[in-house]
């Protein structure tokens, strides 16, 4: 944003059914920006890569009789905020779901938990986490699975230290959780 897109943050991509566009925050200029808008969906995670942002999971809502139809997003919006342009890129696995962790290591993107998109009760939620960890390789574009974790969570939080994955905390399908645990895409 303004001389320096590296130096915007993006908060609130997506997650809008007015197609009004996405919110982006300036840390040079202090100010919010529109820009133009995303593929509308929402409880979906993104990361930043190589001056890029990336969406993944969640879902998508059209229109119909009464309301809206909900579908789980199985693709991946890639942002390029100096052209303020959207593309698409192919997840190749199905749908991701929701509230995944989601961390980018070099050429990687990690995906981890969440809870897959489906209309399900909050109640009944604890039996459809997941601990799933996918990796998306952008140099050929395809998904892996890799080691799940101990437990299946959703709503953690995400971060890369030494190109070693960490998931922090959570929601585990009836209360908060502490469980910390560290994979090493490496060993």
């Amino acid at each position: 944003e303004g001389s320096d897109p590296a130096r915007a943050v993006s908060i609130g991509l997506g997650g809008t059914t007015t197609g009004a566009g996405d919110l982006v925050f300036s840390l040079g200029n202090g100010d919010w920006n529109l820009r133009s808008p995303g593929s509308q969906r929402f409880d979906h995670r993104m990361v930043g890569r190589a001056s890029r942002l990336y969406g993944f999971g969640g879902g998508y809502a059209l229109p119909d009789e009464g309301g809206y139809e909900v579908f789980p997003a199985a693709f991946i919006d890639e942002y390029d905020p100096p052209s303020d342009s959207w593309s698409t890129l192919q997840w190749g696995a199905g749908s991701l779901g929701s509230h995944c962790g989601l961390v980018a290591v070099e050429d990687s993107v990690f995906c981890f938990g969440g809870e897959p998109f489906i209309d399900f009760s909050p109640l009944q939620a604890s039996t459809f986490l997941s601990p799933t960890l996918l990796e998306f390789d952008f140099g050929s574009q395809a998904v892996f699975s890799r080691a799940d974790m101990s437990a299946p969570r959703t709503r953690m939080g995400a971060t890369a230290h030494d190109g070693v994955v960490y998931s922090i905390g959570g929601w585990d399908g009836s209360a908060p959780t502490d469980l910390v645990e560290v994979y090493d895409p490496v060993a």
